[in-house]
């Protein structure tokens, strides 16, 4: 799987590369990578989330600027986000026991940015929008179970939105602006459930999850990374 992604990944950077020739007003490419803190926002009476976890996800970005303005743009990309979440929930027999959900998603953000002129050597932006994605692998494990690096399909659903925000600044290595280092800081808040709970009372995964009971993702980190 890791193969196939590095080969579709490499293979979408040689198009964009051609792409980009033709469009080098208003089109631009990038490299991103995110270390951001993961985790689960659980609304439940009897479920308690663990915390999050420390991940790194990584991807393709692009922008179009509209007509002449390279103040406003739709930003998109294909990035690989893993993301991992870790809950105490009852199992059938009422024990306590620790369960650990893990996703690697596969997002598409759909957003529009805003950024400033040139202040001293930088450009300041910011950026609002919808991330849909859908998980390509999901595990699960169950400690007190012996229940380890079980195939997630059984209690997780396969598609996620999520609203982003994002702030940052751009770095010009060029004149015409087509090269840019850049940072910032992004906060994503899944709004769909991504645990499945009408099929967690079955015998393979023996834990109490409610109908009521809601799973949703929340990401924080800071994304870096170059525009070419």
């Amino acid at each position: 799987m890791k193969q196939l992604l590095s080969l579709i990944v490499i293979t979408i950077i040689l198009c964009l590369s051609q792409t980009k020739d033709t469009n080098a007003q208003n089109l631009r490419f990038g490299l991103q990578f995110t270390p951001e803190f993961t985790s689960l926002k659980i609304q439940s009476d009897s479920i308690e989330s663990r915390g999050a976890s420390l991940r790194m996800s990584y991807g393709i970005v692009a922008d179009y600027f509209f007509g002449d303005s390279d103040r406003y743009a739709f930003s998109s990309g294909l990035i690989l986000n893993p993301v991992k979440g870790s809950f105490d929930v009852n199992d059938t027999t009422g024990m306590e026991v620790v369960t650990k959900v893990k996703y690697q998603y596969l997002e598409i953000p759909l957003m529009l940015k805003m950024r400033t002129e040139q202040i001293g050597p930088f450009k300041y932006f910011v950026q609002a929008g919808l991330t849909p994605s859908v998980a390509l692998r999901t595990r699960y494990f169950i400690n007190a179970l012996d229940l380890e690096n079980k195939k997630g399909r059984k209690i997780t659903r396969p598609f996620n939105t999520s609203a982003t925000f994002g702030i940052g600044v751009e770095y010009p290595i060029n004149d015409s602006d087509s090269m840019a280092a850049f940072g910032g800081l992004y906060y994503s808040r899944g709004i769909s459930n991504v645990v499945n709970v009408r099929k967690t009372h079955i015998k393979e995964v023996p834990i109490e999850i409610a109908d009521k009971d809601k799973f949703s993702t929340r990401n924080f980190g800071v994304r870096v990374g170059i525009f070419f």
